[in-house]
């Protein structure tokens, strides 16, 4: 009985959340290449989030100073799934500094039903997962069209620093990003100083 009624409750907030983009800015996403900026409406794009088979709102804009990392999955890609634990050890090995989003496109043969139903089921690494997924996307996939799965993109200061498989996705690899990106960030803190006080002479 309860189990029943918590489904409804779950169902009744999926239908809530059936006209979320609704309110999505009407801006055209068109395929964004390596080195290419995000356009500014892309950060306030309204996603259908399953965080342990909860659905909400989100958008990308708390997320926005951190490395995003994009991986295309389905539910029925072994190989994506197996990644999950690696994913979410690299996500907790760079606190606050690197977000995994497990993006389910349009197509997959999922929908955000069928997956709460699945994590709902407790079955192994699928549902074990504590990274947030995005259910029934089209914007990520209008914005990163690809083929194979799994698919990664990797998103930093604004625009995007590379389109990799697995075998590139290691932590080693994004400590040297955000190293990389570290010091570019306080190379641009120096200049902007040295301006300000050039200014002000």
């Amino acid at each position: 009985m309860i189990k029943n009624i918590y489904s409804i409750l779950l169902l009744s907030q999926l239908f809530a959340f059936s006209g979320f983009t609704q309110g999505t800015p009407s801006v055209k996403i068109t395929p964004i290449a390596v080195g290419d900026q995000l356009p500014k409406a892309f950060w306030d794009f309204k996603h259908l989030l399953l965080e342990q088979a909860v659905p909400r709102e989100y958008t990308l804009t708390a997320d926005k100073g951190k490395l995003l990392i994009i991986d295309f999955w389905a539910s029925w890609c072994g190989s994506c799934i197996k990644r999950f634990p690696e994913l979410e050890s690299i996500e907790k090995a760079f606190p606050g500094k690197v977000k995994v989003l497990l993006v389910n496109s349009v197509g997959t043969g999922d929908s955000a039903e069928s997956l709460i139903a699945r994590f709902k089921s407790g079955s192994g690494t699928f549902t074990a997962t504590k990274l947030a997924v995005i259910a029934a996307d089209s914007v990520f996939l209008k914005a990163f069209p690809h083929k194979a799965l799994p698919h990664y993109v990797w998103i930093a200061h604004g625009s995007v620093r590379a389109v990799t498989t697995a075998e590139l996705l290691t932590v080693e690899n994004i400590g040297l990003l955000l190293k990389h990106m570290d010091v570019i960030g306080d190379r641009r803190k120096k200049i902007e100083a040295i301006r300000t006080k050039a200014k002000k002479d």
